[in-house]
């Protein structure tokens, strides 16, 4: 598991980084360009409308991905459990004969009207 942490980690810096750059091309869209600041209104004014919603964004995207791994079976047990050990009953043995009787007799009537 250290191994997939390690490729987890390393997909979501490029996930990061792909986030980034399209919520700061949002916010250049809405007229809020961080490159015409100066360093100390960057610093304090311009990274929290970028950092808000990429937060909220990493967070989404971490409850996807553990759904996910939770529905492929990452961390299940490694025998499978059941929840209830099914049994043949005399009934399921009946109906087991009358399925393989009709089918014969269907087989043998067929043939036997060519």
């Amino acid at each position: 598991t250290l191994t997939f942490m390690l490729v987890s980690a390393l997909s979501f810096t490029s996930l990061l980084f792909e986030m980034w750059n399209s919520i700061v091309d949002a916010q250049k869209l809405r007229a809020f360009d961080i490159d015409r600041m100066n360093v100390f209104k960057r610093a304090f004014k311009a990274y929290i409308p970028i950092i808000t919603p990429l937060i909220l964004l990493l967070f989404r995207k971490a409850n996807d991905f553990q759904i996910a791994m939770e529905t492929k079976g990452f961390g299940a047990p490694v025998e499978p459990t059941e929840i209830e050990v099914l049994t043949a009953r005399p009934a399921d043995y009946l109906w087991l004969a009358l399925i393989v009787a009709v089918f014969v007799g269907c087989t043998v009537l067929k043939f036997a009207a060519w």
